[in-house]
């Protein structure tokens, strides 16, 4: 693991502040929200703004034998596992607002992860989500 990626592993264990990743391509920053949710045993949330992103993630996460789960819009509240996906789209929803209120009451609830969050800043399509998330 790179000087980077611990720090960023021991900010997110925190959780107590918003924690912004910049590291280059290719250099791991998905490893983050993994170890940092294996470490606290919360789900930590990871939302991306397509769905080859989230297919990504899931080939990532099946490849690595981590438990995930995809919430989509008919999904019950969260599994107890690690890592949740999904896309912006989904986030954005009433389901999903419930699903994180129910989590959050019971202290499940790790991190929201906005991955490729260029992806969101840049285009105008993602931006009333991002207001909405």
């Amino acid at each position: 693991m790179s000087s980077g990626q611990h720090e960023a592993v021991k900010c997110a264990i925190k959780g107590n502040s918003d924690l912004l990743i910049a590291l280059p391509t290719g250099s791991g920053k998905s490893i983050i929200p993994i170890v940092a949710a294996m470490v606290t045993k919360k789900t930590f949330i990871v939302v991306v703004p397509l769905i080859l992103l989230l297919e990504d993630w899931e080939r990532r996460l099946r490849k690595a034998r981590i438990q995930y789960t995809v919430f989509k819009a008919t999904s019950p509240p969260f599994y107890n596992c690690p890592i949740m996906l999904t896309t912006t789209d989904i986030a954005i929803g009433e389901e999903f607002s419930i699903a994180i209120g129910h989590s959050y009451t019971d202290r499940s609830l790790g991190t929201l992860v906005l991955d490729e969050v260029h992806e969101i800043l840049a285009s105008k399509t993602f931006r009333p989500y991002m207001q909405k998330i």
